[in-house]
């Protein structure tokens, strides 16, 4: 789905906020205009969770530009703002369990973040090949006439034949 056929961000920011949900805001930090404490451009944190009820974030304003909200990170008060155009994900939380619903605005992902879903994909298919050729499978079974046996009753069937095949 094109950004063209997504809800405008600040209408679904608000939309979120008005209903009483924490929002998550992911964001390059290192985009022009956006002003977050250095820790948070060093770490490359891409994440900010913003709800009226946390004594960590006040203010909370959205406009046509961009979020602003007072926020406290390590006891220390710092005005945020971050332009909708450095934003490229808003998500809420639905449940107790950790779970979230959101819109991807993947038009608007850093190339850094792309790079790393595509290196952590790469790793998990090779893993996945690795996995294949080195462990065997568990219930893998052989077909022998018309009786199916385990890789190993099959090998123990041989070995008692003294490594004949069956015929």
């Amino acid at each position: 789905m094109s950004n063209a056929n997504k809800p405008v961000k600040h209408d679904l920011f608000n939309a979120i906020l008005k209903q009483g949900l924490t929002v998550h805001v992911d964001f390059d930090p290192w985009a022009r205009l956006v002003n977050v404490p250095p820790s948070i451009k060093r770490d490359g944190q891409h994440r900010l969770r913003l709800d009226f009820d946390s004594v960590r974030c006040r203010d909370i304003k959205a406009d046509l530009f961009g979020l602003q909200a007072g926020m406290t990170f390590g006891g220390v008060y710092w005005i945020v703002y971050v332009p909708w155009t450095a934003v490229f994900c808003i998500a809420f939380d639905v449940g107790t369990k950790g779970e979230e619903r959101g819109i991807l605005y993947n038009e608007d992902m850093p190339g850094s973040v792309i790079d790393a879903l595509v290196r952590r994909a790469a790793l998990d298919e090779q893993q996945k090949l690795i996995d294949a050729v080195t462990k065997p499978p568990k219930q893998a079974s052989v077909q022998g006439g018309s009786n199916v046996y385990s890789i190993e009753e099959a090998r123990a069937r041989r070995a008692a034949r003294g490594g004949k095949p069956a015929g």
